[in-house]
């Protein structure tokens, strides 16, 4: 193996890695929402609801800079700041769908909604 391709292997194994970090960024904001709505299902006192931070962190790097995350009247939308393109649309919404969110077609005002659970302290 002669050095330019040994610089590509590494360069290969880099964004595998950083790939794998995203995936485990992930991995654990899905994990936190899911325990959330788990103890409420079961009756159990929420203490906190999905933060925008939190929402953000469900979404891999590639495609966190492709998107506007805002918070408004306890929601929070997701906009595609221009057209993504099949594969990473397909990925915006799995990621949205995971988080209990939808999607609005409303044209070029499309977007998804996540609706945020209020707190045990606000329900009863």
């Amino acid at each position: 193996m002669n050095q330019k391709e040994f610089d590509k292997v590494i360069e290969v194994l880099a964004e595998i890695r950083n790939w794998l970090e995203d995936v485990t960024e992930i991995i654990k904001a899905i994990d936190e929402l899911i325990d959330m709505h788990t103890a409420k299902l079961e009756g159990k006192p929420v203490e906190t609801t999905p933060k925008l931070e939190d929402i953000k962190k469900a979404f891999p790097n590639q495609l966190l800079d492709k998107i506007e995350v805002t918070e408004s009247e306890g929601m929070i939308f997701i906009k595609p700041k221009k057209f993504l393109g099949s594969k990473l649309f397909a990925s915006l919404a799995e990621v949205c769908k995971q988080l209990g969110g939808e999607y609005i077609s409303m044209g070029r005002d499309s977007h998804f909604r996540i609706v945020k659970t209020p707190k045990e302290e606000e329900t009863r």
